[in-house]
């Protein structure tokens, strides 16, 4: 069994370090589950968590100036280095516990996504999600060879669906 994670739960569940990413990672074991890594959403991963943790730090540093102009001394505050992050980003997917496969970025992919784009196919049907399409692409590669389950925090109804 495979299991694709999209960029939007890696996010959002802290790269499967939550309590529920635990959950997820223990049950991946138990069920001899591998982990598939598409390059696009490792790209994009580790953009949206460098993106996000240096604005953190820059939100913290402003703020520590602001309370230090006000009260005139304060213990400095220690921040991860830029080093620091990119360190975390570097072993990110690789603390897991779950054996992870990366599936390398194609011109194929890349290519049908396009045509998925320009046709205005699912998941590209609403707006011009090429990333998606990719990441479409991808899945349907890997499900040639066995069963691939996709999750995603994305709610993708198709245009006719009346909920019944």
């Amino acid at each position: 069994m495979i299991v694709v994670f999209d960029t939007n739960v890696w996010i959002s569940d802290l790269a499967l370090t939550s309590n529920v990413g635990s959950a997820v990672r223990f049950y991946l074991r138990e069920q001899q589950a591998r982990i598939c890594l598409p390059e696009i959403v490792k790209l994009e991963t580790e953009f949206h968590l460098r993106t996000t943790l240096n604005d953190h730090i820059d939100n913290i540093q402003s703020s520590h100036r602001q309370l230090l102009a006000v009260f005139g001394s304060l213990k400095e505050v220690v921040l991860p280095t830029a080093e620091d992050v990119e360190e975390l980003i570097s072993r990110v997917f690789s603390n897991l516990g779950v054996p992870i496969e990366e599936f390398p970025f194609t011109l194929a992919s890349a290519k049908a996504s396009l045509i998925r784009v320009v046709r205005k196919v699912p998941p590209s049907d609403r707006n011009q999600q090429f990333k998606d399409g990719v990441l479409w692409e991808d899945c349907l590669a890997m499900l040639a060879k066995e069963p691939v389950f996709f999750v995603t925090n994305d709610i993708m109804l198709p245009k006719n669906w009346t909920g019944e």
